[in-house]
């Protein structure tokens, strides 16, 4: 009978000891990017780690998040000393294409051209902008040949790592105009007080699609993530948190 009793409690122990071992940690890097990913005082907030937090939830997968510079994230995940990036679109990773694989997209925005109000600033494509000045996440990817125009010097990049300075500059005529977030734009706008009458769109980029981007040598754990983040699409998860941060 003891030995019984001990047969199965060391079944139990070893059941146990396999269940946490098999528990997966993802070092997940991330920049500041409002309202998605709102750094304060080294405390990140917003709609990506609440969206990882459900996601933990559901996966059992540990979320070991670091918040980076976008330059340094893009060097580590090269390094494989990140396993993940939230909250990005493939068309802004070309450059590492052959390193990543996606999730199934879980949101769609899209990035504009915000210009003042009566500025005259308009377009359909990159050679309505050149010679312009245009505010822009530090180390971010434009697609639809804004990035050529940039590295060619026909748009003049003005590169900032603190989204806020980029429309309190653009309000303040410093630039023509700012290459934003649909969202971010609207939740900027709101926490800094300014008028949303001021400004309008000048341009349109395609629909940014975000997806998790993995490592390649993570790929294998793409049906769960797709499977638990359809999920979270499903039951209104992800619109329920989305919709905080810009009502």
């Amino acid at each position: 009978m003891n030995r019984t009793i001990t047969i199965i409690l060391l079944t139990a122990a070893l059941l146990s000891f396999q269940s946490v071992s098999a528990a997966e940690t993802l070092v997940i890097g991330t920049s500041d990017w409002k309202p998605w990913q709102i750094v304060k005082e080294g405390q990140l907030t917003g709609i990506t780690p609440e969206i990882l937090q459900a996601l933990s939830r559901r996966t059992g997968y540990e979320m070991d998040i670091e918040i980076l510079p976008q330059r340094r994230l893009m060097r580590e995940f090269e390094r494989q000393q990140i396993d993940m990036e939230p909250a990005v679109s493939p068309s802004w990773r070309e450059k590492q294409r052959d390193i990543s694989v996606y999730t199934k997209p879980y949101y769609e925005t899209s990035d504009v051209i915000l210009v003042r109000k009566g500025s005259g600033i308009a377009g359909t494509a990159v050679e309505d902008f050149k010679g312009r000045s245009l505010g822009c996440g530090l180390g971010y990817y434009y697609p639809e040949g804004f990035q050529e125009a940039m590295a060619s010097g026909d748009i003049i990049r003005d590169d900032n790592p603190v989204s806020e300075y980029n429309i309190l500059k653009l309000s303040q005529h410093r630039l023509d105009g700012i290459i934003v977030d649909r969202i971010q734009a609207g939740y900027m706008i709101n926490v800094l007080g300014l008028n949303a009458e001021d400004f309008e769109i000048a341009y349109v980029f395609g629909p940014s699609k975000l997806s998790l981007r993995l490592h390649k040598n993570k790929r294998d754990l793409l049906p769960i993530l797709d499977k638990a983040l359809e999920s979270m699409k499903a039951d209104g998860t992800i619109d329920r948190i989305v919709a905080k941060y810009i009502q």
